[in-house]
C-alpha cells in the first residue's frame, strides 16, 4: 500500500475521532468549568483540585471517556505526522533542499514521540482523576503536554513548509487569503469606535439616601455589581457608571487612562446629582476611584478598593496574555476566541462553585479591540508614576481596601496597612471578585464603611 493510501487511511478516521473528543468538552463546560485542555496544563494541585470542583459528575465522566480515546487518537496523530513528515523530508531531499531534508529526520521522530508524551500525559490525568496523586499528577501531566505540543508543532510546521515550497500557487492563495481575513477583521473592529455618548449611568435607591458610586473593572461592566444591588438599595442612593469603552458607554479611539476615566465616571456622577459619595472601585475600577478623588475631592467623601493590589496594570505588561493586546492577534483573537475560553477566563477569579449571570459573562462582548486593549498600558503608567498605597495617602479622605484571600492580588495589600487611618480587610476563601462571590459580606462593609466618621 502506497503512503498516500496510509495517510487516508490513518487521517480520516484520526480526524472523526478528533471531532468526538472535542464535542466531549461541551458537558466540561456547560458544568461551568474548562475543557480538558485546561486540565492538561493545570500545572498545580490548586489549579486541578478547582477543576475538579467546577466539574460535575458528567463533566467528570466526559473527562474520563476523553482520555481513554485519546490514547486511540494519540496513536493515530502520532503515525499520520510521522508519515507525512517522512513523505516531506523525501521530497525536500529530491529536492535538494538538504537543510530541510536535515530537518524532517527529526520532525518525523518528533511525532511519535510527542504520541508518548502525550500518553504519558493521560496517565498521569487519570490516576488524578480519581483522586489519587493529586499532588504530583498536574505537575508532571503539564510537563508532558508542554513537550508534546511542541514536538507535535514542530512536525506539523515542517510539513506545512515544505507543502509551500513545493506548491508556490497554492501557499501564496492562502497567504493572501489569511491577509484578507486579518485585514477584514481589523477593519471590522476597528469602525466599532464611536465618540459622542455620554457615560451610561444606572441608577438605584431613592433620592437622599446616602450616595454610592461603584466603578466596575476592567473589561467588564456595571453588571458585576448587580449581586451587590439588593443588599444595598434600601439603604443608598446608587450610581453605577459603565467606564469609558464599556457596557454602554461611548468607545472611542483613545481617553482609557486612569485619569480619564474618573473625569468620565465624574461626568456621570454629575449629572446624577451626587456629591460627597461614597467611591467603591474594583479591580481597575479602584484605580479610577483613586484618580476620581484626587482629580474631585468635592464628589468623594471616602475611597474603598476591592481587589486593587498597589501596583496593578504592571502584570500584565509581558504574559502568556501579551498577544491579546497586540495589534492584529488581539484583533483576532477578540473576534474568534471562543465566548467560553473567555467566560472561564473571568471565572478562574472566583469561587469555583460561582457561576456568571448572562449579563456578567456578556459583558467582554461590548467592548472594542481598543478599549479591550489600552487599560493594560494605562494602569501601568499610573501606578509606574506613583503606586496606588502612595496615591491613596495622599488624597487625605477615609480608605478601605477589600481582598480575598485567594486573590493574588492581595500579597501586597500590607502596603495600604501603612495609611494612617486606613481599613484593610482580608476575606477568607474569596477570589479576586467578593462582590460577587459573597455580595452580602461585602455590602456589609460598604455599609459600615459609609457610616465611618
Amino acid at each position: 500500500m502506497s503512503r498516500r493510501a496510509w495517510l487516508w487511511l490513518i487521517g480520516v478516521p484520526t480526524g472523526v475521532l478528533g471531532l468526538v473528543m472535542a464535542g466531549l468538552a461541551a458537558p466540561m463546560w456547560d458544568a461551568g468549568g474548562p475543557d480538558i485542555v485546561w486540565f492538561e496544563l493545570a500545572w498545580s494541585q490548586e489549579r486541578a483540585s478547582e477543576i475538579l470542583l467546577e466539574w460535575d459528575g458528567d463533566a467528570r465522566d466526559a473527562a474520563r471517556l476523553s482520555l481513554w480515546l485519546d490514547f486511540l487518537y494519540l496513536a493515530g496523530y502520532g503515525a499520520f505526522w510521522a508519515l507525512a513528515a517522512r513523505a516531506m523530508r523525501d521530497r525536500a531531499l529530491d529536492a535538494g533542499w538538504e537543510r530541510l531534508g536535515r530537518a524532517g529526520r527529526f520532525a518525523a521522530v518528533a511525532a511519535p514521540l510527542a504520541a508518548a508524551c502525550d500518553a504519558g500525559e493521560n496517565v498521569a490525568l487519570l490516576v488524578v482523576l480519581e483522586g489519587r496523586a493529586v499532588d504530583v499528577g498536574p505537575p508532571v501531566a503539564a510537563f508532558f503536554a508542554s513537550v508534546k505540543f511542541a514536538l507535535i508543532g514542530f512536525s506539523v510546521l515542517f510539513v506545512l513548509v515544505v507543502l509551500a515550497r513545493r506548491h508556490r500557487r497554492v501557499a501564496v492563495a492562502l497567504a493572501v487569503a489569511v491577509l484578507a481575513l486579518v485585514v477584514v477583521t481589523v477593519v471590522v473592529e476597528e469602525r466599532r469606535t464611536e465618540s459622542g455618548a455620554r457615560p451610561h449611568l444606572v441608577v438605584d435607591g431613592e433620592r437622599g439616601r446616602p450616595p454610592l458610586v461603584l466603578i466596575h473593572g476592567y473589561s467588564v461592566d456595571h453588571h458585576w455589581w448587580d449581586p451587590l444591588i439588593p443588599h444595598l438599595e434600601a439603604e443608598h442612593r446608587i450610581v453605577r457608571v459603565d467606564l469609558r469603552g464599556h457596557g454602554r458607554s461611548e468607545k472611542p479611539r483613545d481617553g482609557y487612562s486612569m485619569e480619564e476615566q474618573a473625569d468620565f465616571v465624574a461626568a456621570g456622577v454629575r449629572r446624577a446629582g451626587v456629591r460627597d459619595a461614597t467611591i467603591v472601585g474594583h479591580s481597575m475600577g479602584g484605580a479610577v476611584a483613586i484618580a476620581f478623588a484626587e482629580r474631585h475631592p468635592g464628589l468623594a467623601a471616602r475611597v474603598m478598593i476591592i481587589g486593587t493590589g498597589p501596583d496593578v496594570g504592571q502584570e500584565h505588561e509581558l504574559s502568556y496574555q501579551t498577544p491579546a493586546f497586540l495589534p492584529v492577534t488581539g484583533h483576532l483573537l477578540r473576534a474568534f476566541a471562543p465566548r467560553t475560553w473567555i467566560r472561564h477566563g473571568y471565572e478562574r477569579g472566583l469561587d469555583p462553585r460561582i457561576d456568571l449571570s448572562p449579563a456578567m459573562a456578556s459583558a467582554p462582548d461590548r467592548l472594542t479591540w481598543r478599549a479591550w486593549n489600552a487599560p493594560g498600558t494605562t494602569m501601568s503608567d499610573y501606578t509606574k508614576a506613583s503606586p496606588l498605597d502612595e496615591r491613596a495617602a495622599r488624597i487625605d479622605k477615609p480608605f478601605a481596601a477589600v481582598f480575598g484571600t485567594d486573590d493574588e492580588e492581595g500579597e501586597r495589600a500590607d502596603r495600604y496597612r501603612r495609611i494612617r487611618g486606613a481599613r484593610v480587610v482580608e476575606l477568607p476563601g474569596l477570589g479576586h471578585s467578593p462582590q460577587v462571590e459573597r455580595p452580602d459580606l461585602v455590602a456589609r462593609l460598604v455599609m459600615d464603611f459609609g457610616q465611618s466618621p
